[in-house]
């Protein structure tokens, strides 16, 4: 059972030990003057030396996986351990504010929230410094359906709300997107934190900027995917949310229509299915293409879109 008073910070780890040591010493002085914190590192089969990093250092729960089974199973390993009331799920190379889990922790309580999502801040090599503050979840599902969600470090969970909610590793480096918004849909109560509470921070050896475009794509629908079967069995997929999900598949049609000219055919029908009578609206910033839809369809203007790039990219 949970104790109450007490948030656990989930770590997954692989071959990051110096990075790990910021992320852990963060955790302590973002609670400082609010919550007891447990540390719950889980060792996703480093070869570093992390072991031995880790063995006396007070606070912090150790848990390894022997051989790599990815930051998602690491994740849900240590949610499964966790003991506290509110759990974080921090990435190794981040860090937290100061002050920030205290807030959270204080929030969540006195509102009874099953997450509380905060502000973030980007910074480190290559990364431009930028500051985002959370969305406004008011509307419920359809917020969802208009893209807010806060990544990884910026929300705070009630871990009795996270029942059936796992991390899903086919949504690759989209997976934090998909594990809020599934259990955005079990909580009762979502609470805004306008403050950074978390740095999301880049370095060299990051999978994301090894990441294509199209399996940023892909990811992209396994997580609308996903969604659209998880607002089916609740009864919440009504004919203006299909209308709204189309727009939002749309999003990355232009990319599968470059890269992978199959699935980009498959993913009109799945928008038609969604909306016999779609044509693109916010979904799509370029006025000449919302145009051009009109007149000879969302299909045919892509294509023509790709076209005409590719001539002018010769020339």
């Amino acid at each position: 059972m949970a104790a109450t008073g007490l948030v656990s910070v989930v770590i997954p780890t692989r071959d990051r030990r110096e990075l790990l040591a910021r992320a852990i010493a963060s955790c302590e002085e973002s609670a400082r003057g609010g919550p007891d914190v447990e540390v719950i590192v889980v060792d996703d089969g480093s070869q570093d030396g992390t072991a031995e990093a880790l063995r006396n250092l007070p606070g912090v729960r150790y848990l390894r996986q022997e051989t790599s089974l990815g930051r998602c199973r690491a994740r849900d390993s240590g949610l499964a351990a966790a003991r506290g009331e509110l759990v974080k799920f921090l990435d190794d190379d981040d860090f937290l504010a100061s002050g920030a889990l205290a807030e959270e922790a204080e929030l969540a309580r006195n509102r009874c929230a099953d997450i509380v999502a905060g502000g973030w801040r980007t910074a480190g090599a290559g990364v431009p410094e930028r500051t985002f503050m959370p969305p406004d979840f008011a509307d419920g599902v359809d917020s969802l359906l208009r893209g807010a969600a806060v990544p990884t470090g910026a929300a705070l969970y009630r871990k009795s709300a996270l029942t059936g909610v796992a991390w899903e590793e086919s949504c690759g480096k989209l997976d934090d997107w998909d594990f809020f918004l599934h259990a955005a849909l079990a909580a009762r109560r979502i609470e805004r934190l306008p403050r950074v509470v978390y740095t999301w921070f880049g370095h060299a050896g990051q999978g994301i900027h090894r990441d294509s475009m199209l399996d940023n794509a892909r990811a992209f629908y396994r997580v609308l995917d996903r969604l659209e079967v998880a607002l089916g069995h609740r009864n919440l997929l009504t004919e203006a949310r299909r209308r709204r999900l189309a727009q939002y598949r749309y999003k990355e049609l232009r990319v599968l229509c470059r890269y992978h000219r199959s699935a980009f055919e498959l993913e009109v029908e799945r928008i038609q299915s969604l909306d016999p009578e779609f044509f693109p609206r916010d979904e799509e910033l370029r006025g000449v293409m919302r145009l051009l839809s009109r007149l000879v369809g969302f299909r045919t203007a892509n294509l023509i879109w790709f076209t005409a790039g590719r001539l002018v990219g010769r020339f």
